[in-house]
């Protein structure tokens, strides 16, 4: 996509009338080209709102077997902090100390699919810290296997007749509570044509909860993102999926949040390029965890290592 300018040494007019034609020779070719060109970029800049939204699946099953396999040592190196740690402990060994039944009640789910809950736990508490592993032995479907997120990039186009100019507002929100909420979580977004990047902003919000599945609760505090720029090309924003409340009660989780920002140059050189971005879950995972930003030009790719589930990559053409 390329900003249309039309330009003319000479412009001429042409009218066709009772088969005659009349030529009136515009001398004033400057007014003709910028007003002309007005008219065409105000089109072109109400065409260019991008909205693209997708969504994720987290396999809760996988991450409580998981989380229990691995030591505490191996959680800490994965980002985990002790506090996490032993408060999520503490909230899955009381779901599996409750009945099939009472179990089902509580978190709104089949006996069937509290049974496989348990043996999640189970599974996990038989390796007692020594395999640690996000290959997961318990599956099942349902309601409480998974855990789904809607993640947004819009891009607006706020340019001039000369400089490129674009928002970008990079949105997620959870539909259902997690269980698993000890890591990081990270939104990575890049962009080619060495675009300069300004006006940073971000929110993460943070909410109270009762029970996993269901819906989250009053809100609770909010945080920001921390940003690691790659100059020119890209940022990873990073933030907690959950924040530490006290020893009695559940931890808050990040129901939603975003973060935005401005994408500018001084003036078009002509060019296409790709506004492209990820949400990125951490999940329990020995390694991995890697981003890669690689740009060449307009060419622009992320590649998002293991350890994560992450959304498909949203896409955005513009101009510069």
């Amino acid at each position: 996509m390329k900003v249309k300018i039309v330009s003319a040494l000479l412009a001429i007019t042409m009218i066709f009338l009772c088969g005659n034609v009349t030529v009136f020779a515009l001398e004033d070719k400057e007014a003709y080209t910028r007003e002309t060109e007005e008219v065409l970029f105000t089109e072109y800049q109400q065409e260019n709102v991008e909205i693209t939204t997708l969504s994720m699946e987290v396999d809760m099953l996988a991450e409580i077997e998981a989380f229990f396999m691995c030591s505490e040592d191996e959680l800490l190196a994965m980002g985990a902090t002790k506090e996490k740690i032993d408060k999520t402990r503490e909230e899955l060994l009381y779901y599996y100390g409750l009945r099939d039944s009472d179990l089902a009640d509580k978190l709104k789910i089949n006996k069937t699919e509290a049974s496989m809950f348990k043996k999640a736990i189970e599974a996990g508490l038989k390796s007692n810290g020594k395999k640690c592993t996000n290959k997961n032995s318990v599956s099942a479907s349902g309601s409480i296997t998974s855990s789904e997120m809607k993640y947004t990039q819009k891009v607006t186009n706020n340019s001039t007749l000369t400089n490129p100019s674009y928002g970008v507002q990079l949105s997620y929100e959870w539909k259902e509570v997690y269980e698993l909420a000890v890591l990081d979580d990270k939104i990575a977004v890049a962009w080619g044509g060495g675009l300069n990047l300004k006006n940073f902003s971000s929110s993460v919000l943070y909410y109270d909860w009762k029970d996993i599945g269901g819906s989250f609760g009053k809100y609770y505090t909010r945080r920001s993102m921390t940003k690691e720029e790659t100059i020119q090309a890209g940022v990873e924003l990073e933030f907690p999926q959950s924040v530490y409340k006290d020893f009695l009660s559940p931890m808050p989780k990040t129901k939603d949040g975003y973060a935005q920002f401005t994408l500018y140059q001084t003036k078009f050189q002509g060019y296409d390029t790709k506004v492209i971005s990820r949400y990125c879950h951490k999940v329990i995972s020995i390694g991995g965890g890697s981003i890669e930003i690689s740009v060449a030009g307009p060419a622009v790719s992320l590649d998002v290592g293991y350890g994560y589930d992450k959304t498909a990559q949203a896409e955005t053409t513009i101009g510069y």
